[in-house]
């Protein structure tokens, strides 16, 4: 379990450092460009907020649930859920498991064929 937490926490500083390089980079409206589809980036943890929630309705996972088996403060939930903060690489990981579902599923133009 150790260790997949260290390479969870390592994907998610690289993802994250290579983020931060990008805004510096591109200050204003930034586009992120996947299989074909471009996503604006502030739009980006509304898309991901959506998904989620749409999975958990469709197999009908309530708040309560969710926060005991991924490991998250239900505050902290409800803040990636409304899209005030992005999340992880790590908790899309963990709520697809407790969901059923591919990481993929959750991520905008990935979960799409």
């Amino acid at each position: 379990m150790a260790t997949w937490q260290t390479t969870c926490h390592r994907v998610h500083l690289l993802f994250t450092a290579k983020l931060a390089e990008q805004r510096k980079r591109r200050m204003g409206l930034q586009l992120v460009q996947t299989d074909l589809k471009m996503i604006r980036m502030d739009r980006l943890d509304d898309m991901v907020a959506e998904r989620v929630q749409h999975v958990l309705a469709k197999r009908g996972i309530g708040l309560n649930d969710l926060v005991k088996h991924v490991d998250m403060p239900a505050a902290v939930l409800k803040r990636r859920l409304a899209a005030d903060s992005s999340f992880t690489l790590c908790e899309l990981a963990r709520i697809a498991a407790f969901a059923g579902c591919r990481t993929a599923e959750l991520i905008p133009g990935m979960g799409e064929k």
